[in-house]
Order: structure tokens, then C-alpha cells, then sequence
């Protein structure tokens, strides 16, 4: 399915546009759904089909033979896109075994167009990189992960340094100190040979690179080594929050996750305010495995709906009694027990 194209479609209908115009066959789809799709409009009369370049028009009273050429047309585009697709591969995989990445590039590399004698060629490209700040993050990220430093820890010791690129100061969070630490891009080979000195991974496959890797390879083995150790330097950061932990610990509400409600801040790179939120730490996947979109609480909404629910509770006279007697009686015995332990402390300093 091909989102731009639906919404296209729906656009025309919605403006009462009957006439849709492609400029050959292989524009107008690629796959037998959408084929179908197309069809059902046209002999219900909601659109017409126009192709410019063989001067085809498809209406509710074509014929059916019409249709068949429709048919025909598609499944030759469909076959012609499984030939570029496995093409493109092919193109792709032999760019791996030459040792340059096929796609975008990981955070702090970029690819740069091969020129022959400052010519730029039409073709080609080598990766570059990384930038001076981005190998600084990298490798701080790495030593304090060795040091024992929590993934939130290293997260708020790189933002005081001044050592996250400010264009990535928003979208800089555990799970990015995590992906850095992980990301085999960064890793050097044992062996360097041939211009090759690093390695990457490409549709599972592992392949030896040419590109400037962060890490050695003796610091590599070392990461592989740390994972799944505990850490020393723990972030206090998620249990801040009021409803965080304590009697006042909250728990997702949904009968199949009943998962713990985690303090989640946002604080504004310009401004620097702090928006206090809430989400379901979601461990068991429920809403991830559900599409469900995370639903992030302020802080303030939650303490407007326990208000409105403790406004609505009364006490009879009887109860705040048997309330207040049963405190006191709490108080009596607490006293009592640290007036024993006063004398027995006194008793054995007499002895």
C-alpha cells in the first residue's frame, strides 16, 4: 500500500475530482490491492481513469476488455518492479563487499560524492566522518559506560559537559546513549588490511568497511564484555517524580499490563521549563505490541483527578472516631516502647 498515493486519490474524491490522469501504466499501481482499489472506484463511477501516454481512459461503461488491459499493464509493472527492486539489491550488496555503506549512515558520518580530478561523478559516494563532537560523544559515552554508569547517568553527565551537538540536544536520550554504545558501525576490525579497518551490518549480514571507526577494536571487545553488568552509578532521575514511588506509586490501569507508571520530565532545550509527566513503563509490550501511541500524564492532571476523588469521600462521626482512637492508641504503644528501650539503654550503661 502506498500511503502518498491513497491520500491523493482521497484528496480528489473529497474535492470531487473525477478525473485522474497518470502519465503510463506502472504509475498507477503496482499490486494486485490497489489494482482492485482502483477498479471498484471506476465502475462505481467515482472516478476516471486517464493514461496520457497510450491515451487510455478507463469509465464505469468500459468494457470489460478494457479491465483485462488493465490487468495486463499492472502485472507487467509489477514483474518490471521486482527487477529493479532485486537490481537495487545487487547494486547495494556489491557496494557492502567494496567496504561503504549502501544507506543513510549512522549519527556523525555523512556520504560524500566521488570526484575524478574535482569532477563529481554522476555515480558513487564514500562515507565520511565522524565529526570531531560526535567522536568526543561517542568515546565519553563509552568511558563512563565502563565505569559503571547507568545509561541515564551518562545521558546527564554528556548534557552538563557540553558534549551533545546542539541541533540533537532534543532528541538526545537513553536510548541514544544505548544505540551508540551498540552500534557496530563504530567498531574497529582486529586486522586491518586492504583499506579495510572497520565493519558494519546490512540486512544481517556483516561486512568488513573502509569508513573511520570510533572505537578500537580492543575497546570493542570490551563494550561486548559490559553489557549485562550491573551498574555502579545509578540516575535517581525517574524516581523524582511525586506519584514515582511510595504509597503514591501509581500502576497502568490496563487489566492486561497493571505495568509501573514511570516519572518521564521534558524539559524545553530553549527555556529550560520542566514539564512534569507520567507514562506506563510498558515492560510487558502490551501497548507497543497493541499500536497503541504512548500516552504521556502531567503531573497536575493527575493531582486534580485525586482531589476531585478524595472531595467526594466523607467520614460519619463514628469512623473519624474509631479513626482517631486508633491513632492514639498508635501513638500510646510507640511511646511506651521507647520509654523501654530508654531504660534499657540506661540498665546496661549502669552495669
Amino acid at each position: 500500500m502506498r500511503a502518498q498515493f491513497h491520500a491523493a486519490i482521497s484528496k480528489a474524491r473529497s474535492e470531487n475530482i473525477r478525473h485522474i490522469v497518470f502519465y503510463m501504466w506502472d504509475r498507477v499501481a503496482r499490486n494486485s490491492t490497489d489494482t482492485e482499489f482502483l477498479e471498484d472506484l471506476i465502475r462505481e463511477g467515482e472516478i476516471v481513469l486517464h493514461i496520457a501516454s497510450g491515451g487510455n481512459v478507463l469509465h464505469a461503461n468500459s468494457d470489460d476488455s478494457d479491465f483485462f488491459m488493465l490487468d495486463i499493464n499492472i502485472a507487467q509493472a509489477k514483474q518490471e518492479n521486482r527487477t529493479r527492486r532485486r537490481k537495487t539489491i545487487d547494486g547495494m550488496e556489491q557496494r557492502c563487499r567494496n567496504g561503504w555503506y549502501p544507506s543513510k549512515v549512522p549519527s556523525f558520518y555523512w556520504n560524500e560524492p566521488v570526484t575524478d580530478d574535482g569532477r563529481i561523478l554522476k555515480r558513487g559516494s564514500i562515507v565520511r566522518g565522524p565529526t570531531e563532537e560526535g567522536r568526543r560523544l561517542v568515546r565519553r559515552e563509552m568511558e563512563l559506560h565502563l565505569q559503571g554508569f547507568s545509561l541515564d547517568c551518562i545521558r546527564e553527565r554528556c548534557l552538563s559537559e557540553g558534549l551533545v551537538p546542539a541541533k540533537q540536544i532534543a532528541s538526545y536520550h537513553r536510548s541514544s546513549v544505548d544505540h551508540h554504545l551498540k552500534q557496530e558501525f563504530y567498531a574497529a576490525i582486529p586486522i586491518p588490511h586492504d583499506g579495510f579497518k572497520s565493519q558494519f551490518v546490512w540486512r544481517g549480514t556483516w561486512y568488513e568497511a573502509k569508513h573511520e571507526p570510533v572505537y578500537s577494536a580492543e575497546d570493542w571487545s570490551r563494550l561486548q564484555a559490559s553489557f549485562g553488568v550491573p551498574t555502579t552509578h545509578r540516575s535517581n532521575l525517574k524516581y523524582d517524580g511525586l506519584f514515582a514511588q511510595g504509597p503514591l506509586s501509581l500502576r497502568c490501569a490496563n487489566d492486561s499490563c497493571q505495568c509501573k507508571i514511570t516519572y518521564a520530565p521534558k524539559v524545553k532545550p530553549k527555556s529550560g521549563i520542566e514539564y512534569k509527566y507520567y507514562r506506563c513503563a510498558d515492560g510487558k509490550r502490551i501497548h507497543k505490541s497493541g499500536n497503541q501511541a504512548q500516552i504521556n500524564v502531567r503531573e497536575e492532571d493527575i493531582l486534580a483527578q485525586l482531589g476531585t476523588a478524595l472531595d467526594q469521600i466523607t467520614l460519619t462521626t463514628d469512623i473519624a472516631e474509631a479513626i482517631a482512637r486508633g491513632l492514639n492508641e498508635t501513638h500510646r504503644a510507640a511511646m511506651a516502647a521507647k520509654a523501654r528501650s530508654a531504660e534499657l539503654y540506661r540498665a546496661e550503661a549502669r552495669a
